[in-house]
């Protein structure tokens, strides 16, 4: 067993509050993983809320059946399914998230990156995640996604912990896996930490 050291300041109006806590965990887990970039493009037909047709430059390497994430300013849509393929033009439908932006909007288009790691949701002690490009990224048990979070690039990390007194995001799940999206059109290095302990 060991223990995990967290930390949280903030300054407002000259005034910082600050805390410490020391956390006990039987296990941990990391990893740090290179995430491809994404294909810029357009939203060029909205269908609904979570389809459409994407227009997107040449050399994307989508194939029907992929998944696919959809990125805009405001939004951020994932686990969708492309339904077809000519071309420079993507139909995709059963996107989930942010209901997709408006017609014509600037998107990024995405592929998942698959992060082996696995936990007990339920263990589950302290969970931390950062990006260095805009990122969205998903934990999943064997047939569902239990948490999906964007990131931005370089900017706080999303966390949490017991001490927070906040519900555990993943209670009741077994985490078999991570996906990252990747929300800008650079390559990014996302990291993520877990520990929990114990069943």
């Amino acid at each position: 067993m060991g223990n995990i050291s967290v930390s949280n300041a903030q300054t407002i109006a000259g005034k910082t509050i600050s805390g410490n806590a020391s956390i006990a965990a039987d296990n941990e887990v990391s990893s740090t993983e290179t995430i491809p970039v994404g294909i810029a493009g357009t939203l060029s037909t909205r269908t609904s809320d979570t389809a459409g047709v994407l227009t997107v430059e040449s050399g994307h390497g989508y194939e029907s059946a992929d998944e696919i994430s959809i990125a805009s300013a405001s939004a951020f849509s994932y686990d969708g399914v492309v339904d077809s393929v000519a071309a420079t033009t993507i139909t995709f439908s059963s996107a989930d998230g942010d209901v997709l932006p408006l017609v014509d909007a600037a998107i990024i288009a995405s592929q998942p990156t698959e992060i082996d790691i696995t936990f007990s949701g339920t263990a589950l002690v302290a969970l931390a995640a950062s990006c260095t490009q805009r990122a969205l990224f998903t934990l999943e048990n064997s047939s569902t996604v239990d948490l999906a979070q964007e990131v931005q690039a370089n900017g706080l990390p999303y966390a949490w912990n017991t001490s927070m007194g906040f519900t555990n995001p993943v209670t009741g799940d077994a985490i078999v896996k991570a996906n990252v999206y990747n929300g800008s059109v650079t390559a990014a290095t996302f990291s993520m930490v877990a520990a929990y302990n114990n069943a």
